[in-house]
């Protein structure tokens, strides 16, 4: 490997922390940077979430996006940046996994409403679905995709990975 290119990589790399970091501590709350948190209201739900969950997730998917894109021109050839690739898919899809964690306590909320007047009382009443329902099937949906997406990578890199004629080993 070159040193030229794992500086390239490198930088890469950095530019999308710095883009990561620009995105989550300018765009999301402007007023107050020193606060550590993110307030998201969903309909009558309040939600306190810590920066620092949203950072991961939002670099780790802005990576996945950049490499892809800039591995396709390559056809998935070269051997560093794909290992970045299915490393950030990977890291990507157990973060996936840490939301399915977070949403499932709102679950119980679903059963536990009463609604007055019952909804069978009143004409053509399509109830709002809860931020449950709303979130799982995009959950599920974007966990399989990516999976999906990491077994393709993982193919085409092992399929384009080159070896010299000393490392192949004779069985």
């Amino acid at each position: 490997m070159k040193p030229k290119a794992i500086i390239i990589e490198v930088s890469i790399l950095s530019a999308i922390v710095i883009f990561t970091w620009l995105m989550i501590f300018y765009i999301i709350d402007q007023k107050h940077l020193k606060d550590p948190m993110v307030d998201i209201a969903l309909h009558d739900t309040y939600f306190v979430i810590a920066r620092s969950i949203l950072w991961l997730p939002a670099f780790l998917l802005i990576a996945v996006l950049t490499y892809l894109l800039k591995e396709a021109f390559y056809h998935y050839k070269r051997g560093l940046p794909n290992l970045i690739l299915l490393f950030c898919l990977f890291l990507f899809n157990l973060k996936l996994l840490d939301f399915f964690k977070f949403i499932a306590p709102l679950r119980g909320q679903v059963s536990g409403w009463t609604i007055y007047p019952p909804l069978s009382a009143l004409p053509k009443a399509n109830p709002d679905l809860s931020v449950y329902e709303a979130m799982m099937p995009i959950l599920y949906y974007s966990q399989i995709f990516f999976l999906v997406l990491l077994v393709i990578v993982a193919i085409l890199t092992g399929k384009n990975w080159s070896y010299k004629k000393d490392e192949i080993r004779s069985t």
